[in-house]
């Protein structure tokens, strides 16, 4: 693909921003929607099937950790995620990472089956075998965003809300009966 190609495509990304599936060029778009922190695009072009994200510009410099990421599997030879295409912090308006679509189905929920849940854990286990000595690249560590522990304790009552309380797990229960006896330190 030419750069000039992927550059016009971005410069009308970022100009025109897009909320219904257009074409540019030798390009068709589609918003994606469902994330709160980037503004998401599926671009396909003879052959090319590209995602597009232009991020959130903060102190947790979202583009670049998951272009770090992604490069990150890619050197360690997992075949697991979305190769990474482009990432350019400083040209748009906001941070953009390019990279190419991974098909597939989202669930709205949890995993149903066994077999589903079996693909989730093979998944997390392959990316979470993935250490520094099996790859070149580094990613910087996530940045703690909430400002105390009442606020991470409402964050993860807000995840459990998600799980009908029927179906949440006797070790969940016990983890969040575990987390609302503690006391927490607090910081700055």
């Amino acid at each position: 693909m030419p750069d000039d190609e992927l550059a016009s495509l971005l410069v009308f990304l970022d100009e025109v921003r897009p909320g219904q599936a257009v074409g540019h060029g030798s390009w068709r778009v589609s918003p994606v929607s469902g994330g709160a922190n980037n503004l998401l695009y599926r671009a396909t072009s003879a052959g090319l099937d590209l995602a597009v994200k232009f991020a959130i510009p903060d102190a947790r410099d979202r583009a670049g950790r998951e272009h770090a990421a992604l490069s990150t599997l890619r050197d360690a030879g997992l075949d697991v995620a979305p190769v990474p295409v482009l990432l350019d912090r400083t040209t748009y308006r906001q941070p953009v990472v390019v990279q190419t679509w991974l098909g597939g189905m989202v669930l709205p929920a949890p995993p149903e089956t066994d077999c589903e849940w079996l693909a989730l854990i093979d998944h997390l286990l392959a990316i979470h075998g993935v250490t520094p000595e099996r790859t070149r690249q580094s990613v910087h560590p996530a940045v703690l965003t909430m400002r105390g522990a009442a606020e991470g304790t409402e964050r993860i009552r807000e995840q459990l809300d998600r799980i009908p309380e029927r179906e949440r797990p006797d070790d969940v229960r016990w983890l969040v009966d575990r987390i609302d006896r503690a006391t927490f330190p607090t910081w700055p």
